[in-house]
C-alpha cells in the first residue's frame, strides 16, 4: 500500500482526475435528481388527498353547525324552564298571598328549636 502514491498520481495526470471529477458530479446531479423525485412525490401527495382533506372540512363544518344547533336548542330550553320556573314562582307567590290573608285569622305558630 505505500508503494500505491506513485500508481494514484500517474492515474490522475493522464486523464484519471477526469474520469474522477465527472464520477463525482454525476454522483451530485443523481442526489439532486432524487431530492427533486422525492420532492413531487411529496407535493404531489397531498394534491392526491386534496379530496380527503375537503371531505374533512366539509364533516368539520358539519360538525360545527351541529353544536350550534344542539346550543341553540339547550338555550330555548333553558329560556323555556326559565319561563315555567317564573310561572310556578308567580303561582307560589299567589296562592302565599292568598293563604296569607286567610291565615291572619288564625293563631300563628312559633316553634323555637334548642340544641342538646
Amino acid at each position: 500500500m505505500e508503494n500505491m502514491a506513485p500508481v494514484i498520481i500517474i492515474f490522475l495526470i493522464f486523464g484519471g482526475g477526469g474520469m474522477l471529477t465527472r464520477m463525482w458530479s454525476d454522483y451530485n446531479k443523481t442526489r439532486i435528481e432524487m431530492a427533486r423525485i422525492k420532492l413531487e412525490q411529496m407535493s404531489a401527495s397531498p394534491r392526491g388527498s386534496n379530496r380527503e382533506v375537503e371531505a374533512l372540512r366539509a364533516e368539520l363544518e358539519s360538525t360545527r353547525q351541529e353544536l350550534r344547533d344542539l346550543r341553540n336548542t339547550s338555550m330555548q330550553y333553558d329560556i323555556s324552564f326559565d319561563t315555567a320556573l317564573g310561572r310556578m314562582e308567580n303561582r307560589v307567590a299567589h296562592v302565599e298571598r292568598r293563604i296569607g290573608v286567610n291565615s291572619s285569622q288564625n293563631d300563628v305558630e312559633s316553634v323555637t328549636l334548642t340544641g342538646r
